[in-house]
């Protein structure tokens, strides 16, 4: 602690001397700094990575359902649910582990403090407009486990906008009922929004389980799933300069978990998920500087509970998991050089867990200095950031990252790279466990390097015609990977192994208007090996990781005329082993889904308004994901929103 004093101190007068002289410098470059400060420090100094934003047709399409369904449709991002519309998610990106993405909403993560793993489902589209996916994120910017990459998470304001409320509705298949609504008010100083979310979902589909004897028909029971959701934002833009956010997030769901296939009886577990995430957000943009300061609270309590009861008449299983984080975050930014920004940051978190599976409550801090600092010649953009981590369980060594975007042809042709050290710090429950927790465990450590380039091989000055291709190729590794694996008695959490993941990544677009007429086509691939390398068990070695298919494959075809749309999403997966050693027997076989979507969005009564159906799994695809929970097969889903916009 008191080395992170003596660089806390070093770091906040270093800032104040440089802030002083940036005071008194009289350069009227206000509009051009205005520009650069938007962007956070994640956001800034991602160029020399791969990054994609999904549209926000995409989101609009999807506004009814979670985070998960909307990654599922839009991207190779692979997806593992449980079944059924609400289920349990978690998300993974380029062979690593669903811990080794890191989720952020307003530059908060959102990952389990207790597993290090964020349950996607329990994000909905409603609560943000803006979603960016970074892949091979260095972990100088983004912090521990980002082995496989980040997804940013916020919302965009319109100061323009005066008076906007949306009324919607979604009904469906398996029982879906989907009522929401959105609110939003303010001027060219003040804008507040708030998003209401409901959901209801039986999940009553037929499915044939093919692990039972004669396969017979049957209808997924037990597996409803209700929600709730509120999110409220205002931001304030104030004299000289100042900016002000403040953010609120509450959320509750309820799961009901059902049996896996091949088993007999009913199941009596459920799992009940409740949030509250509050933020305000500070910035001030001087002439040549800016300087940002947030802080956060998160709490997140999860009750799971198996109703069968046990001799003394109570439940069997009745387990209560809650986690605390209170997060503050600063950065500057020094545009003092022509061709130079610097940026010097740090943050700090107290994490507490109450879980009865500990010998009690919890926490510890984690500390962060961060410097970055991009230099910009011509064509040429070069990034180094780097990390210096304080905590009491472990020190790692500090996180760098370096890399370069270069505009080889004028608005056409990209070339980016990138290298960066990389880390993971054990979730609570892999130390503190009781049975099982090994609170000797060692930090996952690795690297990646990403070499990339972006084509624009057709683009009109009218932006009538756009034809993008990019590719990238990428490989890394992550050592001392935690795994829970049995033991005398109980399992426990080792560092199990050592794993080489590489591959290719294409993606395309190509978008034609013309007139009343609009197309667009979108397509990624992706080619992923993500093999064992080191292990104490041998025979694992060269092995695909476990529900890592190597081959993914998504497309998106959309057209539109006048007030009337429609969108084709394609998506394919490879095949998938399902046990370390790679058994085929129990691999999971390839599998594809179509979903269709047809809508109209009102240009002249209530502008803004929309009537959309859609038509998910069309060719009624027999598949799982995690092997023995059937995904539902043909589904349909219409929806109605009724907006008024004033601005």
């Amino acid at each position: 602690m008191k080395t992170f004093v003596k660089y806390f101190l070093f770091t906040f007068f270093l800032l104040s001397g440089l802030h002083l002289k940036a005071s008194i410098i009289d350069i009227d470059t206000l509009s051009i700094v205005e520009v650069k400060v938007v962007s956070s420090r994640t956001n800034y100094y991602r160029e020399d990575l791969k990054t994609r934003e999904i549209d926000s047709a995409s989101i609009h399409r999807s506004i009814f359902s979670n985070l998960g369904d909307l990654l599922m449709s839009s991207g190779t991002s692979n997806v593992l649910t449980y079944g059924g519309d609400g289920s349990i998610s978690t998300v993974s990106i380029r062979g690593s582990g669903s811990s080794h993405t890191r989720v952020l909403w307003n530059g908060f993560p959102l990952n389990s403090l207790t597993t290090g793993v964020a349950d996607i489902s329990l994000i909905p589209v409603s609560f943000f407009n803006s979603a960016k996916i970074t892949s091979g994120s260095s972990g100088s910017l983004f912090g521990s486990g980002t082995f496989g990459g980040a997804i940013d998470l916020g919302r965009k304001v319109d100061w323009k906008k005066r008076l906007s409320i949306s009324v919607g509705m979604e009904v469906g298949s398996f029982g879906s009922y989907k009522p929401g609504l959105k609110f939003g008010i303010g001027n060219a100083k003040v804008q507040y929004d708030l998003n209401f979310s409901f959901n209801h979902v039986l999940n009553n589909f037929f499915y044939t389980d093919f692990e039972k004897a004669g396969q017979p028909k049957v209808i997924s029971s037990h597996n409803s799933m209700k929600s709730i959701g509120l999110i409220q934002n205002i931001q304030f833009l104030l004299p000289k300069n100042n900016m002000l956010q403040i953010g609120a997030w509450y959320f509750v769901k309820h799961n009901e978990l059902p049996v896996a296939m091949g088993s007999y009886g009913e199941s009596l577990q459920s799992q009940s998920d409740s949030s509250l995430k509050v933020f305000l957000k500070w910035r001030k943009v001087f002439q040549k500087t800016s300087f940002e300061f947030k802080a956060g609270y998160l709490f997140d309590h999860l009750r799971f509970v198996d109703e069968k009861l046990n001799n003394e008449g109570n439940y069997s299983i009745d387990s209560k998991i809650s986690s605390r984080q209170a997060y503050f975050d600063f950065n500057t930014r020094f545009f003092h050089f022509q061709n130079l920004t610097i940026d010097a940051g740090g943050n700090f978190s107290y994490l507490s867990a109450d879980v009865a599976a500990y010998n009690g409550p919890e926490s510890e801090y984690r500390a962060n200095l961060i410097t970055g600092a991009q230099y910009r010649l011509n064509h040429l953009k070069i990034n180094a950031s780097i990390r210096l981590n304080f905590n009491p369980y472990h020190k790692p060594p500090p996180l760098l990252s370096f890399g370069a975007n270069y505009e080889l042809w004028s608005n056409h042709l990209w070339i980016k790279a990138n290298v960066s050290n990389k880390y993971r710090l054990p979730g609570f429950n892999d130390r503190y466990w009781q049975p099982g927790g090994n609170p000797e465990l060692l930090p996952e450590q690795g690297w990646s390097t990403d070499l990339g380039t972006e084509i624009h091989l057709l683009t009109s000055t009218d932006r009538s015609r756009k034809l993008n291709l990019e590719i990238n190729v990428f490989t890394g590794r992550i050592n001392n990977w935690i795994q829970w694996s049995p033991g005398p008695g109980y399992w426990s959490p080792v560092n199990f192994k050592n794993v080489w993941n590489r591959g290719l990544e294409l993606d395309g677009y190509f978008q034609r208007r013309s007139g009343k007429f609009d197309f667009l086509f979108r397509v990624n691939y992706s080619l992923t090996y993500s093999t064992v390398e080191e292990a104490e068990n041998t025979q694992l070695l060269n092995k695909q990781l476990r529900y890592t298919p190597k081959n993914m494959v998504s497309s998106s075809a959309g057209f539109s005329y006048l007030t009337f749309y429609s969108n084709l999403d394609f998506r394919y997966s490879g095949k998938r082993y399902t046990t370390e050693d790679n058994d085929p027997f129990y691999a999971l076989d390839p599998y594809y889904t179509l979903d269709l979507t047809l809508g109209y969005k009102s240009a002249q009564f209530l502008p803004g308004s929309s009537l959309q159906l859609k038509v998910k799994n069309l060719t009624n695809e027999i598949f799982q994901v995690i092997r023995s929970y059937p995904m539902p097969g043909r589904a349909w889903y219409l929806s109605l929103i009724l907006t008024i916009d004033k601005k």
